[in-house]
C-alpha cells in the first residue's frame, strides 16, 4: 500500500472533524438548548440508564450536549463517575456527588474532579456516556484527536457505550477507523436512541 493509501483514514477524519467544529461553534445557543434537553429526555427515559447502577459520563464543554442536569440528577440516585486526565495521555474515573462542589476547572478548561479526590477503584461502570465530534450509525466515533477516550475505553470492554451527539455531528455515511478506535454500542441524539452494528 502506497503511504497516501494509508494516510487517507486519518485525512479523512481530520475533515470531517474540521466541518463539525465549524457546524458546532454556528450553532445557535437556542439550538444546543432544545437539542440538549431532547438528549436528555431520551437518556432519562431509557431502560439502559433506569437499570444501571454505576455510570460514567463527561462534563460537557461549549459545543457538547449540555447534559449537566442528567448528570446530577445520576449523582443524587446513583453512582456517577466522571473522567480526570492524568500525565500520559490517560484518563482516571472518579466518583462525584456533587458537580458544583466536587468539580474544578482543570486541562483544556474542562470541568475536572478535584484533585484531593481519589481515583475510582470499585466496579466497572455499566454505561459509559461517551462525547465526540463526530459520530457515525455504525457506532464509529471522531474525538479531538488526541486518543484520549480510545485509550481510556480500551481498560473497559465490558462496559456499554454511548455516544452522545447533537443532530449535526451524525455522520449518515460510513467513518474510516483506525484499528486503536473503538466504536460505540449505541448513538443518543435529539432523535432518539440507535443500537449500532458494533
Amino acid at each position: 500500500m502506497h503511504s497516501g493509501e494509508s494516510d487517507q483514514p486519518g485525512l479523512e477524519c481530520a475533515r470531517l472533524r474540521r466541518n463539525t467544529q465549524t457546524k458546532l461553534r454556528a450553532l445557535p445557543l437556542d439550538d444546543y438548548r432544545s437539542e440538549s434537553t431532547e438528549i436528555i429526555r431520551n437518556l432519562v427515559n431509557w431502560e439502559m440508564i433506569h437499570n444501571a447502577q454505576t455510570i460514567a459520563a463527561f462534563h460537557p464543554s461549549r459545543t457538547e450536549p449540555q447534559i449537566q442536569t442528567l448528570l446530577q440528577g445520576i449523582a443524587n440516585t446513583k453512582t456517577l463517575l466522571l473522567p480526570r486526565v492524568l500525565p500520559g495521555n490517560q484518563m482516571e474515573l472518579v466518583h462525584i456527588n456533587d458537580l458544583h462542589r466536587d468539580l474544578h476547572s482543570a486541562t483544556f478548561g474542562l470541568m475536572e474532579p478535584r484533585l484531593v479526590l481519589k481515583g475510582w477503584q470499585g466496579e466497572p461502570p455499566q454505561v459509559i456516556l461517551v462525547p465526540g465530534i463526530v459520530f457515525g450509525k455504525g457506532g464509529e466515533r471522531i474525538g479531538h484527536g488526541g486518543g484520549y477516550y480510545d485509550r481510556f475505553l480500551s481498560k473497559y470492554p465490558n462496559s456499554i457505550t454511548v455516544g452522545v451527539a447533537l443532530s449535526c455531528q451524525i455522520q449518515e455515511h460510513p467513518i474510516p477507523q483506525l484499528p486503536h478506535d473503538i466504536r460505540m454500542s449505541y448513538i443518543v441524539s435529539p432523535i432518539g436512541i440507535v443500537k449500532t452494528d458494533a
